[in-house]
């Protein structure tokens, strides 16, 4: 029997879920991506290893590698465990994120935007902007935000999308 190319395959984003299994909505995503940037964020903040930082918790450097790159989710006791090793409130991982009755507002919590700023596109976007010269800067910004309120206009409202590759 000869099988059509393709015929049975999955779609690429879906080959490690199992058949009938939903993803997440992109807020519980964005939420994941939050806890876990927290956590390597602390990490840093206090020089700690992840090796340092696994072996206080009970778990292998690898595995707290995953946690912080959410290839693994983090538990509520492994977060509960990791919150006392670095001598921080649970709360802590949490802070930033809007409440969930505005979490789609378009207003960004300072924490938020900084967590932006911190990642790989918003450093590129800094870093840009940084080299514009004096002059320029004020009309790009004019014109980000001309783009901005223009798609807010087509669309009714705009909730901010980063990240949106979670």
């Amino acid at each position: 029997m000869v099988v059509p190319e393709g015929a049975g395959m999955r779609p690429d984003n879906a080959k490690h879920r199992p058949p009938g299994r939903q993803r997440k909505p992109l807020t519980s995503r964005i939420i994941v991506a939050h806890v876990d940037q927290r956590i390597r964020l602390l990490r840093k903040q206090l020089g700690m290893s992840q090796t340092d930082l696994g072996e206080r918790i009970g778990v292998r450097f690898q595995q707290v590698q995953k946690h912080e790159n959410g290839a693994d989710r983090v538990s509520a006791s492994t977060l509960y465990e990791i919150a006392c090793a670095l001598g921080a409130p649970v709360t802590f991982f949490f802070e930033g994120l809007p409440p969930p009755a505005t979490a789609a507002s378009a207003d960004l919590s300072p924490a938020m935007r900084a967590n932006y700023a911190a990642s790989a596109e918003g450093m590129r976007l800094l870093d840009c902007f940084a080299r514009l010269p004096a002059r320029v800067r004020g009309d790009a910004v004019r014109l980000l935000e001309g783009v901005f309120d223009s798609a807010s206009a087509a669309s009714g409202h705009l909730r901010p999308s980063w990240p949106n590759d979670l």
